[in-house]
């Protein structure tokens, strides 16, 4: 297997590819923003545990509609703070390790207002539990491979709305939300390794809620289910 040393810190730098879509209930598209995602991550060992951080931003395409069912074309800003702790309950086996995670993670998107709609910023603040594998390096070309798996479910989603002044701000409860990510590590020279990995997360559509303006009900709100795939090219040394 690709092993650190017992007692080496981790650093990471990462690009991404990321597509988010909002569909409706019927699984019509509603809007999809796509562009690149620039990620910086620290992970320390504590014995059987490891504790990591990552923080992430990017500038994506936004295509959608108004309320009012225009063409609408903007920017989207995607910022992510991360931490969280991984314990390996078993020594490694022949057939790799497993692990069980446990992650609090910060997303924003602030979606840039135009002339013809206001700006609009979505934070979820998500607990995730979730559970992985890492296998036994191989040789493939020259290169020491070991491939992973991992998935993780939120067990708490709290969704806040910044309207841009347009109505007041929102708090209420998310969708649940799943991410499945598959990856293989190549180990170079001088403790550098290199990752490619996807990640498939999809989140389910949120509960309505009424909206208020100046504290009156103005109407109702959701967030519609989303997806997002990553594909993600990482660098990393151990210290």
């Amino acid at each position: 297997m690709l092993a650190d040393a017992p007692d080496a810190w981790r650093w990471e730098a990462t690009a991404t590819h990321r597509v988010l879509v909002e569909r409706d209930a019927a699984g019509a598209r509603l809007l999809k923003e796509s562009g690149p995602l620039a990620r910086l991550r620290v992970t320390a060992p504590l014995g059987r545990i490891e504790w990591s951080a990552a923080f992430a931003h990017g500038r994506l395409d936004y295509d959608g509609r108004t309320q009012a069912g225009g063409l609408l074309a903007t920017a989207s800003r995607h910022t992510e703070a991360e931490t969280g702790l991984r314990w390996r309950p078993l020594q490694p086996r022949a057939w790799g390790e497993a692990w069980v995670s446990l992650d609090a993670l910060w997303f924003r998107r602030d979606i840039a207002a135009t002339t013809a709609a206001a700006g609009l910023r979505e934070t979820s603040v998500l607990w995730l539990a979730g559970v992985g594998w890492t296998g036994p390096a191989w040789q493939a070309a020259g290169w020491q491979l070991a491939p992973r798996a991992a998935w993780r479910t939120s067990i708490a989603h709290r969704l806040h709305i910044d309207y841009g002044g347009l109505f007041d701000p929102s708090s209420f409860r998310g969708g649940r939300r799943s991410d499945l990510s598959l990856g293989a590590t190549a180990a170079l020279a001088s403790n550098w390794s290199l990752a490619l990995d996807w990640r498939r997360s999809r989140q389910s559509a949120s509960g309505v809620v009424a909206i208020h303006r100046s504290g009156a009900v103005a109407g109702t709100v959701f967030q519609p289910r989303l997806a997002i795939d990553d594909v993600a090219l990482t660098l990393s040394r151990t210290f």
